[in-house]
């Protein structure tokens, strides 16, 4: 790297741990929590008492979770809509690979005839 360049880096690094520890709070907040209860009535109280439960200053929504064995821990934050429309990405993505090998099949295709016909004397 050239000397310049480096310091563009360091710069931009610096900028970024800025931000970073501006935003730690926000960056490090949970977005879920597992509990687990002793009992089917301590489960049955929690469900009744959620109206009155906050926290981190929002209110609680509690439902049954799946198995332990179930849970996808990685990117617990992704919220639906982004899955959503990453999910409409990657068919759009898939739309287009599709549509450019057919138009790739058909153009061989014309130019098999073509050639066929060309050459058939």
């Amino acid at each position: 790297m050239i000397k310049g360049e480096w310091k563009k880096v360091e710069k931009i690094s610096k900028k970024l741990n800025k931000l970073k520890n501006l935003k730690l709070e926000k960056l490090t907040k949970p977005v879920s929590a597992f509990v687990t209860f002793e009992t089917e009535e301590g489960y049955l109280r929690a469900l009744k008492s959620t109206e009155n439960i906050t926290l981190l200053g929002e209110r609680a929504v509690m439902t049954q979770a799946s198995e332990p064995t179930n849970i996808i821990w990685e990117n617990r934050e992704v919220g639906f809509i982004s899955r959503f429309f990453r999910g409409i990405g990657i068919l759009l993505i898939l739309a287009l690979i599709c549509t450019i090998c057919f138009s790739i099949i058909v153009t061989l295709m014309r130019y098999n005839d073509y050639a066929f016909e060309k050459y058939q004397n």
